[in-house]
């Protein structure tokens, strides 16, 4: 067995909400064509690659991601609601310019001082990288020496790419939030683990 785990950390496709400006946070809004060819995209990149197990976040459009980005792997695809994204309560279907213009104290922090970030009935960051960052630690463990696909969301993989990157909350708004459709991997090994964008090791 390889002493090298993987795990490829796919963010979904756009969805209807994404084009809209809206917060989507723990709620559902459907992939656009645009998001399906997305995913498309990303299993042709990944198609030569064995697969071992597949992961996904429960909500609609990453699971239906997994499902494109996987086809024809014959692999069950498996929900982790740790693998959600942030859940921004009251937010959560509204454009950003109305939560900015309800909340600008807030809005800032979401945007640039995300450590700042509380607000009534939702998600902090802190409480999101924890749970998304125990969920990878639980997969690469479950899964030694093998290559796994995960399908998650945008800030909640930002916020498992600082951890591992052994950066700080305050410096998220350094870190651009992954395109949707597209990957990082994470490689453990006797060393640690490792962030990349390179799939050519694999």
């Amino acid at each position: 067995m390889s002493n090298t785990t993987t795990l490829i950390f796919i963010r979904h496709g756009e969805t209807e909400w994404n084009t809209e400006q809206r917060a989507q946070g723990s709620k559902n809004s459907p992939l656009t064509p645009k998001g399906i060819k997305q995913a498309e995209n990303t299993g042709r990149i990944l198609e030569k690659i064995k697969i071992d197990a597949v992961y996904s976040s429960p909500l609609e459009r990453a699971y239906i991601t997994a499902g494109i980005i996987a086809e024809g792997k014959n692999l069950e695809i498996i929900k982790s609601e740790n693998l959600k994204e942030i859940n921004l309560g009251p937010w959560e279907g509204k454009t950003l310019e109305e939560v900015k213009n309800n909340d600008p104290r807030q809005f800032e922090n979401f945007r640039r001082f995300q450590d700042r970030f509380f607000l009534e009935g939702a998600e902090t960051f802190s409480s999101v990288q924890k749970r998304v960052v125990s969920e990878i630690k639980s997969i690469l463990e479950k899964n030694k020496g093998k290559t796994i696909l995960a399908v998650s969301h945008g800030i909640a993989i930002k916020t498992a790419e600082v951890y591992f990157k052994e950066k700080n909350l305050s410096d998220l708004y350094r870190t651009p939030v992954l395109e949707n459709g597209k990957f990082m991997v994470l490689r453990k090994t006797d060393s640690g683990i490792t962030v990349s964008d390179d799939i050519s090791l694999l």
